[in-house]
């Protein structure tokens, strides 16, 4: 586990460590470390230690990708693309930021959660702070009041609180969706 973490396959605030009577003992969320240890164990015939720390590396990879190969290899839907176009400009080719960008927008309206009114700000919030975090885990945090939606990025695993009126509608990892993302856009 020690060398995954330092490889960077396990990310560092998955280590939990905690005291006890016999010194400091580590914990581990249980079903994230399964399910990474399960993700390696499939994909390491394949790509090498450093090609799946850049795979689960919460930093954005240079890669451009066509709008439209994003439609055809159904990462995204036809829907989301056609709307993160008005606000994210027309191009041939978007960032895997963008992408990125995209990929939430397709993820929330896909869970039935949203719609895509809403998804302008999703766009808008991204677009004007996800670069604030630069690199850094974030998490991003759907919450509505009385009917208004609001969305917010905050550092991943934070606690948040909200008055008793707001319900917290999403809560989705960055860090996850970006994995996500570049398994999707590396293995079609």
């Amino acid at each position: 586990m020690y060398r995954w973490k330092r490889k960077s396959l396990v990310p560092e605030e998955w280590f939990i460590r905690k005291s006890a009577f016999t010194g400091q003992e580590t914990y581990f969320p249980k079903q994230r470390m399964l399910a990474r240890i399960d993700k390696i164990k499939n994909m390491k015939d394949d790509l090498s230690l450093d090609e799946l720390a850049d795979m689960f590396s919460p930093m954005p990879t240079d890669v451009r990708i066509n709008k439209n190969e994003l439609v055809k290899r159904n990462i995204v839907t036809k829907i989301a693309a056609d709307y993160a176009e008005q606000y994210l400009g027309q191009s041939e080719s978007y960032t895997f930021e963008q992408a990125l960008y995209v990929f939430m927008l397709d993820h929330c309206l896909q869970t039935g959660e949203m719609n895509l009114d809403e998804g302008k700000f999703l766009l808008k919030t991204f677009t004007e702070h996800y670069k604030k975090f630069d690199g850094k885990n974030c998490d991003l945090i759907f919450s509505r009041k009385m009917g208004v939606s609001a969305f917010m990025l905050l550092s991943a695993g934070s606690d948040i609180y909200f008055e008793p009126a707001v319900k917290m509608i999403l809560r989705v990892s960055v860090a996850k969706s970006i994995e996500e993302l570049k398994l999707k856009i590396t293995t079609m």
